[in-house]
């Protein structure tokens, strides 16, 4: 019997890359990579610590690293505010809501 999946490809919004302590991520994608799915990274921030574990490094090398302000980044945002004014502004409610107190969300270099 072959265990076939309908899925192909998956991408991780994460908010660091790689991060030492979150190995069940790592392991995560290299099973989900073994079964032959694509994966897509995107990393919020580059973590900054020198030690990793050796399997992510083939993982950080191809993440997608965006500046967290970009042309792109801003064109995006004020394309679905126009579009979506109300579920926009219902979405950064709830993010600064569930960030509050955690300034270094967003403002950690």
């Amino acid at each position: 019997m072959t265990n076939k999946c309908a899925i192909n490809k998956i991408a991780y919004l994460m908010s660091r890359f790689p991060k030492l302590t979150e190995t069940f991520i790592l392991y995560e994608i290299l099973a989900l990579e073994r079964l032959g799915i694509t994966i897509e990274i995107f990393p919020l921030l580059k973590e900054r610590q020198n030690i990793s574990h050796p399997e992510a490094q083939r993982l950080a090398e191809r993440a997608h690293y965006q500046p967290f302000i970009s042309v792109s980044i801003l064109a995006a945002q004020w394309y679905f505010m126009r579009r979506r004014p109300g579920a926009y502004f219902k979405v950064w409610g709830e993010v600064l809501r569930g960030t509050f107190g955690s300034a270094n969300f967003f403002l950690a270099p």
